[in-house]
């Protein structure tokens, strides 16, 4: 079986993803961080993304899951949504695949005295990954996972490695430190396969992270830091396409490590600066890795992916820290900074209590002394959840507005479900709760479906009780036979989850897996709750039990529960609803529903903050952007073709 990927594809890849309108001048990712147009252009749901990547192949498709590649707060991004597709194309049967291309061939890697011998390898046209132990599934993981890696960091680089690389894959961190100190030795990296049902994202971003490093000292022709204050830039970048997400991970770790508002942060070293990065990494090392991704951010927010990649390429011509940033960003060391603390001091406020904190709220354009910026009925923190934009009220342009193609906005308010007549379908009496906890007695529970959702509403006796640690439950009965199959949970800061409750929790399946980047979780007059429905199968029908758990002194104890009851996609499906991204023809406009918001409708892009335009092309230039895109993607592609005919023939 030939390998169907290669640095010729990944080339292709970059080319056919700027056609497609996501690449600035000079580089992949340039409109997507774009100052002028903040919003990733073309994203999608999480819904939507999975049955995409199902229909391509679902066995890369649990991988991705199981691992969180991809995902941003629910949404799928044009550039990760094209490499993820090209990943399950080339590789629709991983597990097949290293059982095709497994050799069982020695290699020997030595050094300082000490040797480790690998029994097994498996190559692509892109790297090779030696092992011993670890099982077929394993090695499919590590794969799918490394393909994937490649593929973003050249894309965040704009730069397509000119050689293969490999992964010496030791069986655990304690093995690999027997032989070496470091995960990169250029062309390989040597790390450990490794899987915590708690943090199951790290064995991507660990790949990723050290891979990116590969793509950098590829396309530099030597190692970093040599010389050079270049460390915060170097684990920066690895760390921006490793973990993928900013606001979900390295601000999270830095959280614990900022002082109250007002005083300065003495435990938070000096990042641009590479001697006294490594001297605080020596002491403290994982702390630097978050603030170093904390300033990629910033730079990337701030001035753009170009300019960013430009203080890269000034490195590679031998241009200092300051030399550099001068000529890519017009800014010194001392400047850079100062801006990056005083961005990060603001990261950690959220003025208006609309989900979006300060930091964003500049990078979108949004006032922070507004919870819903362009008046559309939806918050600004909720309006980057879903995709549309906080400072125009109708993101696609068709004349409804973005809350009216929303039926139930997860903002933790009960208009939506008085404004579409939506009853309770269970009360529960006060003063009946176990826990005895203020904020813990349920009054009533909503439920309503859509095609991908199922929402969920709680009202509380007491007001929401934000201060202990409050955990709201259902079981899920999907036959009827008064059995739970499944028992989702959430709390008040978002963490969401999933029990599959006749396997247990199994994670080689995607229907028993945590869904947390799928959902919103919202708390303000009642508790709303939004969950992807294909994580439980997406029933026609099923019956819900909701409880309450507290935690007190350590331990879980039940504080309260309701009546079981009935949902199904006859009665309690949501009316019809368009899509805010994408225009509805004029027959759609002319059937939506009166039960939708009551929010009036404008087709007017301003508002007195700002505007946003829609990021969706007019039907003739549509059809014109197609035509060309399809010629130069024929050319490419034949291109491609003829130099991998070459490399075959060579």
């Amino acid at each position: 079986m030939t390998s169907p990927t290669g640095r010729a594809e990944l080339a292709v890849t970059l080319v056919v993803v700027s056609l497609l309108g996501v690449v600035g001048p000079s580089g992949l990712n340039g409109s997507i961080h774009a100052v002028s147009n903040p919003q990733p252009q073309q994203r999608e749901d999480i819904p939507t993304f999975f049955t995409e990547m199902r229909n391509a192949s679902p066995e890369v498709t649990n991988i991705v899951w199981k691992h969180e590649l991809f995902i941003e707060a629910g949404l799928v991004d044009s550039v990760d949504r094209s490499i993820a597709l090209e990943v399950a194309s080339s590789f629709p049967k991983p597990e097949q695949y290293v059982i095709q291309n497994e050799r069982n061939v020695t290699t020997n890697l030595s050094e300082g005295g000490r040797a480790r011998a690998f029994q097994k390898k498996v190559s692509t046209d892109d790297l090779t990954i030696y092992y011993n132990r670890q099982s077929v599934s394993e090695i499919a993981e590590v794969l799918v996972i490394s393909e994937t890696g490649l593929r973003k960091a050249s894309a965040f680089l704009n730069y397509v490695p000119h050689r293969s690389h490999g992964v010496f894959l030791f069986d655990s961190k304690e093995d690999r430190d027997k032989l070496v100190q470091y995960e990169v030795a250029y062309p390989n990296i040597y790390v450990w396969y490794t899987y915590d049902v708690n943090n199951r994202a790290y064995m991507k971003y660990f790949l990723i992270h050290e891979l990116t490093h590969m793509v950098e000292i590829d396309y530099l022709g030597r190692h970093w830091c040599t010389g050079s204050q270049w460390s915060w830039l170097n684990e920066g970048f690895a760390e921006y396409v490793g973990r993928e997400y900013f606001w979900k991970t390295g601000l999270v770790d830095l959280r614990d490590y900022y002082p109250p508002q007002g005083q300065v942060p003495q435990n938070l070293t000096q990042v641009v600066s590479c001697d006294n990065w490594e001297a605080y990494r020596a002491r403290n090392y994982w702390i630097v890795y978050p603030q170093a991704h904390s300033v990629i951010e910033y730079l990337m927010e701030k001035y753009g992916h170009d300019s960013v990649i430009n203080v890269f390429h000034n490195f590679k011509s031998g241009s200092s820290p300051e030399d550099a940033l001068k000529n890519a960003i017009g800014i010194n060391m001392n400047t850079l900074e100062h801006e990056w603390r005083v961005w990060l001091s603001s990261a950690f406020v959220d003025s208006d209590s609309d989900g979006l904190n300060d930091a964003r709220e500049q990078y979108y354009g949004t006032n922070p002394g507004l919870n819903d910026t362009d008046g559309d009925g939806l918050t600004d923190g909720l309006e980057v959840q879903l995709g549309t934009s906080p400072t125009n009220p109708d993101t696609d342009g068709d004349g409804i507005s973005d809350a009216a193609e929303v039926n139930i906005a997860v903002d933790g308010l009960l208009r939506d479900w008085e404004s579409l007549k939506i009853a309770p379908l269970v009360s529960d009496p006060k003063g009946d709760n176990t826990g005895g906890v203020p904020g813990t007695d349920l009054q009533s529970v909503y439920a309503a479906l859509d095609d991908k959702y199922l929402y969920l509403a709680f009202t509380l006796h007491d007001p929401i009780n934000k201060k202990d640690r409050v955990e709201f439950c259902f079981g899920i009965d999907t036959n009827g036979d008064g059995t739970w199959e499944y028992q989702p949970g959430f709390d008040l800061s978002g963490n969401v989850w999933l029990w599959n409750l006749t396997q247990g929790m199994n994670y080689s399946d995607l229907t028993k897996i945590s869904f947390q980047y799928g959902s919103i979780v919202a708390a303000s007059e009642i508790v709303e709750f939004r969950m992807p429905l294909f994580g439980i199968g997406s029933p026609k029908s099923m019956w819900i039990e909701p409880y309450l758990v507290i935690e007190l002194n350590g331990q879980y104890v039940a504080a309260d529960k309701a009546s079981r009851f009935h949902v199904d996609t006859v009665n309690n499906m949501l009316p019809r609803i368009t899509d805010p991204l994408v225009p509805d023809a004029k027959t759609a406009l002319a059937t939506t529903t009166s039960a939708q918001h009551t929010t009036s409708l404008t087709t007017t892009p301003e508002t007195e903050t700002g505007t946003a335009p829609s990021t969706q092309p007019a039907t003739g230039a549509l059809g014109i952007q197609i035509l060309l895109i399809g010629g130069v993607v024929f050319i490419v592609l034949a291109g491609a073709g003829l130099f991998c005919s070459h490399r075959r023939r060579k």
